[in-house]
């Protein structure tokens, strides 16, 4: 039973090439916490030494604020599932399989969500052969981005053939494997789940035509509409498809669907089971216009956690 004397770990910060974005959710969710008297609330960056640092500071409950790679892919929730520390979000095995976008495509393509088809390549794989497969399943242009990394680390949008040879390249910088699809021309869109409820829709909208890693994290390059400008069918349609991908990837917990829309059809992108949680953040957005304030959502979070998968 989680109240405000217990120990906290907020667990932010770690080895991902998203640190920075993780120290930003920490510190965020640490004074929100605070300002809930949640007092034993500590921030912990996550390093090599990580469990060390938990059972050494007895901590009886863990607030997950890490992105990418090994605090939203299943790796510190097997930690945390081993020390029987509650902890916030999804657990294991949804993580791992949400944070791979390949496997997560196959799973919801498979059951009848609509996404695009895609091909993926290894960094190891002779060029020659990876052109020809490629094209006999994506037309130009396309996008390129590796199969285990967040807010966008890596991405290549190919426009004519001569940048495949580079954009293979580069994108394998970033990652072993490597999901290639078309370039969906469009409106992009997200839906935030938490508790199995699809929260308002938000329309993003960057400056520059491409939510990459600066529009997303610099202020003023995107902007941001929520509740977003559909029809009443359309916003139903799409907080719909969002649960229900969260249901089947069994993340309804917590998480984030993104869309794009080329004007007929919604397209899943992928799911995010660590959103940003910073009171500027998407998810916070949605819970704002639910009448939801940030407060109030980091704490509802905190009192939903449990052992994940156990």
């Amino acid at each position: 039973m989680i109240h405000k004397k217990t120990k906290i770990a907020i667990l932010y910060g770690g080895l991902s090439r998203e640190r920075e974005v993780s120290l930003k959710t920490g510190k965020a969710i640490y004074e929100a916490l605070t300002k809930k008297e949640y007092l034993q609330a500590q921030l912990v960056d996550v390093d090599h030494d990580i469990a060390s640092k938990l059972r050494d500071g007895a901590f009886e409950c863990a607030y997950i604020a890490l992105h990418g790679r090994y605090g939203e892919d299943g790796c510190i929730q097997g930690l945390l599932e081993c020390m029987k520390i509650p902890y916030t979000g999804v657990g294991v095995f949804p993580s791992a399989l949400a944070m791979n976008k390949a496997f997560t495509k196959v799973v919801l393509g498979a059951l009848g969500l609509r996404v695009s088809p895609s091909f993926v390549s290894s960094e190891d794989m002779d060029y020659s052969e990876f052109e020809k497969r490629l094209l006999e399943k994506v037309s130009l242009p396309f996008v390129g981005k590796p199969v285990h990394e967040g807010s966008t680390f890596g991405l290549q949008i190919v426009r004519r053939f001569e940048e495949l040879k580079e954009s293979f390249e580069r994108v394998h910088q970033f990652d072993r494997q490597a999901l290639w699809e078309p370039f969906i021309s469009g409106r992009e869109f997200t839906v935030a789940v938490v508790d199995a409820e699809a929260f308002p829709v938000i329309e993003i909208k960057p400056l520059s035509g491409l939510y990459d890693y600066e529009a997303k994290y610099e202020p003023g390059k995107t902007e941001f509409i929520c509740p977003a400008a559909l029809s009443q069918e359309q916003t139903l349609h799409i907080q719909s498809e969002a649960l229900r991908a969260a249901q089947i990837l069994g993340v309804d917990a917590f998480s984030r669907v993104d869309f794009m829309f080329d004007g007929v059809d919604f397209w899943i992108l992928e799911v995010n089971t660590m959103p940003g949680m910073t009171g500027t953040s998407l998810v916070p957005r949605a819970a704002k216009a639910k009448g939801i304030d940030f407060e109030d959502l980091v704490e509802h979070l905190l009192l939903s956690a449990g052992l994940g998968d156990g």
